[in-house]
């Protein structure tokens, strides 16, 4: 596969994976000439090896990140995303313009009621993290911007691990007294949720939850 050594660091920074040459910890990557070794977010005692020659990639391995053992040579690897919180370029964009729409109407209001230092807060604070999204692509913080980052409507209930299975499934659990309370409390949120949004005033209902205003 044709791919030079750059591109595969710029790709791995896009998922929110870091470079580090010196700790190599799950959700780092390290570059060592024609050889890019990647700690998967997801994985513990697996890492993947990506070894260059010119502009294509030669071999790719599977191995201890601890003792540094090869275990297996492969052909393709998946690299899943290091954070949940990852959209494309363009809904980044609109997001963050949103995002800052509703900062400037915030710090308006905090004006207009004399509450000078909450507005400087919120536009210092908030200014910041559209910084950090701007140019990292994460910041403190950032599932308070979950619902505009996602592009959901003011109001709705947050994306489950129930959303993505058809209406008729079967789970299997493993460990399931930490995984049972959890799907437990997915189901009944949304069964809560469906209600309350039915009975929930107007006033409330349009009200963004993309970020909680608060001075502190």
């Amino acid at each position: 596969m044709q791919m030079e050594r750059d591109e595969l660091c710029q790709k791995l920074v896009t998922l929110q994976y870091e470079r580090n040459d010196v700790n190599f910890v799950r959700n780092k990557f390290r570059v060592h000439g024609d050889i890019v070794d990647i700690y998967l977010a997801y994985m513990s005692e697996l890492a993947i090896r990506v070894e260059f020659f010119g502009d294509e990639i030669d071999r790719i391995t599977e191995f201890n990140p601890l003792t540094g053992a090869k275990q297996n040579v492969v052909k393709h690897v998946a690299i899943f995303p290091a954070s949940h919180y990852i959209v494309s370029a363009e809904k980044k964009a609109a997001a963050l313009e949103k995002i800052r729409a509703e900062c400037d109407a915030q710090v308006k209001q905090f004006t207009a009621e004399g509450k000078l230092i909450e507005a400087q807060r919120i536009a210092q604070r908030t200014n910041y993290d559209i910084e950090m999204l701007n140019e990292v692509g994460m910041c403190k913080g950032i599932e308070n911007y979950s619902a505009v980052l996602s592009g959901r409507a003011p109001g709705s209930m947050p994306t489950t691990l129930l959303d993505y299975f058809p209406d008729d499934f079967l789970l299997f659990v493993d460990e399931s007294h930490v995984t049972l309370p959890q799907v437990r409390a997915m189901s009944a949120k949304k069964r809560w949720w469906s209600t309350a949004s039915a009975c929930r005033p107007p006033s409330i209902t349009a009200r963004s939850s993309s970020r909680k205003w608060s001075p502190s």
